[in-house]
C-alpha cells in the first residue's frame, strides 16, 4: 500500500468559555494515507442501515486516535467504520458530511401547507379562549415562522 495522500485528521473537544458556555475546539493533524473503494457488497448492506459510504483510507494505526471527523481534498467526512486488517495499517470507512455536518431533513412541502393551514384556522376560531393580546402575538409568530410558505 503506497500512502501517497494527504488526510487531515480532525479531532474535537469540549471546553468551556468564561461564562461556561460549551464550546467545541477542534485540532487538526495531517498524515498520510492511501485509499480504498467501497465494494458493492459492504455499500449496499451499509446503506440499509441509512449509512452511506463513499471512500476507505488506509492510515498507519499508530497516527489514530478514535477521531470521528476527517477531512479529504478539502471535503468533510465522518468516520462512521473502522477496520484493522493488520497489525500496522488500519481502515476508516467514511462518509461525506453534507452542509455543517448536521443531518440534512427534507421538507414534506404539503405537510408544512397542512400544518400552516390548520393552525391558522385554530387562529381564526371565535370559540378558542385565548386574550387578544396573545393571539395577535401567536400570529405574528406565525407568519414570521411561516414566511415564504
Amino acid at each position: 500500500m503506497t500512502y501517497d495522500h494527504e488526510l487531515t485528521l480532525i479531532t474535537q473537544i469540549m471546553t468551556e468559555d468564561e461564562i461556561g458556555n460549551q464550546i467545541p475546539v477542534e485540532t487538526k493533524k495531517d498524515i498520510l494515507c492511501g485509499l480504498k473503494s467501497i465494494g458493492r457488497n459492504e455499500f449496499y448492506s451499509a446503506a440499509a442501515t441509512g449509512l452511506k459510504p463513499e471512500i476507505t483510507f488506509i492510515v498507519h494505526a499508530y497516527e489514530y486516535s478514535g477521531q470521528r471527523k476527517v477531512e479529504f481534498e478539502g471535503v468533510p467526512y465522518n468516520v462512521i467504520r473502522t477496520y484493522e486488517p493488520s497489525f500496522e495499517e488500519l481502515e476508516l470507512t467514511c462518509e461525506r458530511i453534507i452542509g455543517d455536518g448536521t443531518a440534512i431533513k427534507l421538507i414534506d412541502h404539503e405537510l408544512v401547507r397542512g400544518l400552516k393551514a390548520l393552525i391558522e384556522e385554530i387562529m381564526a376560531d371565535e370559540e378558542v379562549t385565548m386574550e387578544q393580546e396573545t393571539k395577535e402575538a401567536y400570529q405574528a409568530a406565525l407568519v414570521e415562522l411561516l414566511e415564504g410558505w
